[in-house]
């Protein structure tokens, strides 16, 4: 008999023709992955993982010019592996690899397409990257909300699903694009089947699938993929980038490995809890074992730890993020917990991906006890660690800023502001690390600052204009509220409008009146990011600051005879400040600058007058 799949189908898995004799009666071979590939790539070998079962001493052959079976791996019953060489010169063809056991045989069928040699945007000092949780932002296809054996909708829960989709993030790109925004960066969206807990996407149960509640309601469509692409093409239609959260330290427990493959050996580590010491990789005086906890340890029971060091393991992740990034032409990686991988895949992972795109940009989610600047700095692309480790990775979240920026504007400190950032000469390049105020795994920061509008503003002020890539999180443009004392899903709740029959609804305004605190700071982002948009000294000046006084924190960005000059002033009380005393910042303030946005600030001629929590930035002409 005989079983087609398009052979343009590359959503889910390998077109597989399998020509099976009269005496066979089972189909042996599921599934390859990765499903299809490419020619013309930097690098000429491909793992393929074979699915199946009674696949042991299964025997593969084919004849192809120039395409060679490097080596077979086939001791097991229901994987196996091919190693194919590709030389670059290969043209663009449907190979047909025969597989043969006793009576079994068959060919199976794998398309390698023609390389449209995409590269990646990036991502830069330019960007207001803008993080959506898809489960959380919109609900644009109320039919793909309930899936057969997966997770079903709840929007009661906080932990549960909602049913926010592509469709809905789709839908309101114009809004995105309204903010200032010029990249979109969603957690992830590959299939994540845990029973519980399963929206916020980080335990993946299938590398190469869209989750089909985020796509077409049904689970292995080939239109899941397909969807996908269709929303990264839409984003850049509007002009916005796209940067996929990527995770290669864990897989959910429901991830085939664990449920239909339990006997793929060294893939996942023994089961162990991470004691999240994570000092340890950079401590010189650190113990072995706690290193050992540190790489392996399961990061919480239902997310198995993978085994980096199997090559099989490091092959399969970096063969899935180059497939991605080529199927889907994404701009950008965001890895997950990077210290959690071991230290020396990360770089092997690294480096090949920008050896395939060297335009790609990574940044990696750095946590730390205490949050210190040394320890991001390490895991940071750097030729300056002292026992010669680099990641490779070019960019990283700036924890550090995010705990003592938010800090500083809850409790009107300005001298927090100055000294950490005065520790960015830890960093190689301070300018590449992510500027935040809250994501998906932090307190609002509407909620931070008591809800306070004025000290919220000197946030985003702040954001807008530090020498960071700014991130801002989705809802934290009006002033979303939420902690995270009770569930994380506080922290993650629905955007206003992105559900029929919501009353009230950010996209639009309805239910909304303009003076309403949401609308008035939805109109303040959209100023201040439209604004820096435009701004090279924003994006590549160099920083000078003064040591705060009277709660008064000042500095300028400049960039050949640019300026900007931003003061915050950060107490509950009006402060005059004299000119005089910031000469090196402010001489000649009156006449070579022009007044770009403040709150209730005055510049006199010799005095700058701030209310309380009040601001202002000049702008040279």
């Amino acid at each position: 008999m005989q079983k087609y799949f398009k052979p343009n189908y590359i959503a889910t898995i390998a077109s597989l023709l399998l020509l099976l004799n009269n005496n066979s009666k089972a189909q042996s071979i599921t599934k390859i992955e990765p499903p299809d590939w490419w020619v013309g790539m930097q690098n000429d070998t491909v793992q393929l993982m074979v699915y199946g079962k009674d696949l042991k001493d299964m025997q593969f052959t084919f004849q192809y010019e120039g395409i060679k079976i490097l080596k077979i791996e086939n001791k097991e019953d229901n994987y196996a592996f091919i190693d194919l060489y590709i030389p670059k010169d290969a043209k663009p063809n449907i190979i047909f690899i025969k597989a043969d056991k006793g009576k079994y045989h068959s060919a199976i069928s794998y398309k390698l397409h023609a390389n449209d040699h995409y590269q990646p945007k990036g991502f830069n000092n330019a960007d207001l990257v803008y993080l959506i949780m898809p489960d959380r932002f919109s609900n644009g296809n109320t039919q793909n909300d309930n899936v057969k054996e997966m997770e079903q909708s709840n929007r009661n829960h906080p932990g549960g699903r909602h049913g926010g989709d592509l469709q809905g993030i789709a839908n309101h790109l114009d809004y995105i694009h309204s903010l200032g925004a010029t990249t979109v960066w969603l957690t992830p969206f590959q299939e994540m089947n845990d029973d519980r807990y399963s929206y916020h996407g980080y335990g993946t149960s299938n590398y190469f699938e869209a989750d089909a509640r985020y796509t077409s309601g049904k689970k292995g469509s080939e239109e899941n993929n397909k969807q996908y692409k269709d929303f990264t093409e839409a984003c850049h239609q509007k002009n916005l980038k796209v940067v996929m959260d990527v995770v290669t330290n864990h897989i959910g427990n429901k991830h085939e490995w664990q449920t239909h493959y339990p006997r793929i050996k060294n893939w996942v580590h023994d089961s162990i809890i991470n004691q999240f010491d994570m000092p340890s990789l950079t401590d010189p005086y650190a113990t072995i074992a706690d290193q050992t906890n540190m790489e392996k340890g399961w990061f919480v029971p239902s997310m198995p730890d993978l085994n980096q060091s199997n090559p099989r393991v490091a092959k399969y992740l970096i063969q899935n993020h180059i497939w991605w990034i080529k199927y889907a032409h994404i701009d950008g990686l965001r890895l997950d917990t990077e210290p959690f991988s071991e230290k020396h895949f990360l770089t092997q992972w690294a480096s090949a991906l920008q050896k395939e795109f060297p335009t790609l940009s990574i940044v990696g989610e750095v946590w730390s006890a205490h949050n210190q600047p040394p320890i991001g700095n390490y895991w940071q692309q750097s030729t300056t660690n002292k026992d010669g480790y680099s990641s490779q990775i070019e960019h990283i979240m700036d924890i550090p800023l995010w705990e003592n920026a938010t800090q500083a504007f809850k409790n009107n400190d300005a001298q927090k502001l100055y000294y950490t950032l005065s520790q960015d000469f830890v960093y190689e390049h301070p300018e590449k690390n992510f500027g935040i105020l809250g994501n998906h795994d932090m307190e609002r920061f509407f909620t931070t600052v008591d809800s306070n509008v004025a000290k919220y503003k000197l946030g985003i002020i702040f954001l807008a204009t530090t020498n960071r890539i700014p991130q801002l999180y989705y809802g934290d443009e009006f002033g979303m509220t939420g902690k995270k004392n009770k569930d994380d899903g506080y922290v993650r709740a629905d955007m206003p409008g992105g559900w029929d029959g919501d009353a009230k609804n950010i996209f639009n305004g309805n239910g909304f009146a303009e003076s309403d605190k949401e609308m008035g700071l939805l109109r303040f982002n959209q100023e201040i990011w439209n604004w820096r948009k435009k701004q090279a000294v924003i994006h590549n000046g160099s920083m000078k600051h003064f040591y705060p006084k009277q709660g008064v924190y000042i500095y300028q960005r400049s960039l050949n005879n640019q300026k900007v000059i931003v003061v915050l002033n950060l107490k509950n009380e009006k402060i005059i400040i004299n000119q005089t005393d910031y000469a090196e910042i402010l001489k000649g303030l009156a006449a070579n600058n022009v007044q770009f946005i403040s709150e209730n600030t005055t510049v006199n001629a010799t005095t700058i007058d701030l209310p309380a929590y009040g601001y202002i930035i000049l702008q040279s002409n």
